[in-house]
């Protein structure tokens, strides 16, 4: 494995519009990302900055040392007043860099002092040693957190994610999150046909994430967008050669067939209804206390 080089840059902006998405606003304060998932739709944006959607992605990781002093100062801003931030849709934003520079737990922070809800999606453990400000923010502003998981098949997680935390201790960090009362719940996607969605393993992982403290589910199938196609079916072609030939059709439409769409969503719907959990992954936004309208001085990205 090639070791990160980790670039520092300067940022114009931190807060960035996203469309076509349940959310308007995401935050990331890391472009690229070491986990090295095979199927990440994120690989594309890599090429924005110069850098290939491959080994690129994986190792050329730009760091917006910056972001705090520029989110301080987007926030001020009477459209993001109130507004619900999202991390964790470019790069994890509890990747190996955030033990280094801590600009996540900065973030919140601002976030937090602004009035702003925030969700966060990640596969990362690290968010562990930041279970109290996570928690005083849920208690204030609001909070909601996605753990990612995809299966608990060891196997396929080695190939799949090969450089993430172990699904079983995703589960725990769930678990944590749970118990300090914190809205978490399972990021089931995406679901990779004949690879994740065998007959039980879905609802295998779910019903694990319940038990850990899941309130809510949310999975959805794979997409296979311009920019990263080449790099995901290489690693299809390297790991799960019997599936070569579907992931090729796939990728020339982009997604599965509507009819198995559907068939997917109503499993999802099934293992949600039979558990109890909520159809949501991200909160609705919490208005602004009056008081915080006010400039402190003081979250495809």
């Amino acid at each position: 494995m090639t070791r990160a080089h980790y670039t520092e840059i300067a940022a114009k902006s931190v807060v960035n519009r996203v469309s076509g998405m349940p959310f308007k606003w995401s935050v990331s304060p890391y472009r690229g990302c070491v986990h090295a998932c095979t199927y990440c739709y994120a690989r594309a944006s890599h090429a924005f900055l110069g850098y290939g959607p491959g080994e690129d992605f994986e190792r050329e990781i730009l760091v917006k040392t910056n972001a705090v002093e520029i989110l301080r100062a987007e926030l001020r801003r009477p459209g993001l007043r109130g507004e619900q931030l999202v991390f964790g849709t470019v790069s994890d934003p509890y990747q190996p860099a955030e033990a280094r520079y801590g600009l996540t737990r900065d973030l919140l922070r601002v976030a937090g002092a602004a009035g702003n809800p925030v969700a966060i999606t990640t596969k990362g453990t690290l968010i562990r040693r930041d279970l109290d400000l996570i928690g005083e923010l849920a208690a204030g502003a609001g909070c909601t957190v996605n753990v990612t998981i995809t299966t608990l098949d060891a196997a396929a997680w080695r190939k799949l994610e090969p450089r993430t935390p172990p699904p079983q201790a995703r589960l725990r960090t769930m678990a944590a999150l749970a118990e300090r009362g914190i809205d978490v719940g399972l990021f089931l996607a995406p679901i990779l046909p004949g690879i994740t969605d065998g007959p039980g393993a879905l609802e295998a992982t779910a019903e694990a994430a319940a038990a850990h403290g899941a309130r809510f589910l949310m999975g959805g199938p794979l997409r296979i967008g311009a920019g990263f196609a080449e790099p995901f079916l290489a690693a299809i072609a390297r790991d799960f050669p019997e599936h070569l030939p579907r992931y090729q059709r796939l990728a020339r439409f982009g997604t599965l067939p509507r009819h198995e769409t559907d068939a997917l969503k109503d499993r999802v719907r099934a293992i949600r209804d039979r558990l109890g959990l909520a159809d949501r992954s991200l909160p609705r936004a919490a208005p602004r206390p009056a008081q915080l309208g006010l400039p402190l001085g003081w979250v495809n990205g």
